[in-house]
């Protein structure tokens, strides 16, 4: 039997990053459909210290019914990124779903697309696998599919806004 330091399996084990999301959605479904939605991200990450914000887009093709839009809120929790430049760009791959009558729900996970492709690397990453739910206010649909996540360009770092920076 090997032994090992279990320290190290609960840091790889240990979200690397933490943060929230308020996402914007509109949705088209009658069988085959459409949704979009604009979200709005902030970022910790613990390995680094730093905080970022950035807006992005998912574009998803998928299967549900009706028409409408949501507005929901809720965690983020990643693992892999080694700095906050690593959440804000790139692209990744999107499974989601959102269902919404007066309340909305929606789930996703997200992996990341770099130069060697589709890929979830633990330590290293251009866009981290990452997890997100959140509920909202919404209206008239549900589906679920799968698209691409991407960057807007609007990124901000807000590490010197934490405040055991203030005095930096």
């Amino acid at each position: 039997m090997r032994q090992g330091d279990p320290s190290s399996l609960v840091h790889l084990l240990t979200p690397s990053h933490f943060g929230g999301r308020l996402q914007g959605e509109i949705s088209l479904d009658v069988g085959i459909g459409l949704s979009g939605s604009v979200g709005v991200n902030w970022v910790f990450n613990r390995n680094s210290g730093e905080l970022a914000a950035n807006a992005d887009w998912a574009i998803e093709p998928g299967i549900g019914i009706g028409a409408g839009g949501s507005v929901t809120g809720g965690p983020l929790i990643g693992w892999g990124s080694s700095s906050a430049a690593d959440v804000t760009k790139g692209y990744s791959a999107i499974i989601s779903g959102t269902a919404a009558a007066e309340e909305a729900l929606t789930i996703g996970i997200t992996a990341p697309i770099d130069g060697k492709g589709l890929h979830i690397d633990p330590y290293s990453g251009q866009v981290p696998a990452t997890f997100f739910f959140g509920l909202g206010a919404g209206g008239g649909y549900a589906g679920a599919g799968g698209g691409l996540n991407g960057p807007t360009g609007i990124s901000m770092n807000l590490t010197p806004l934490l405040p055991w920076n203030w005095y930096k």
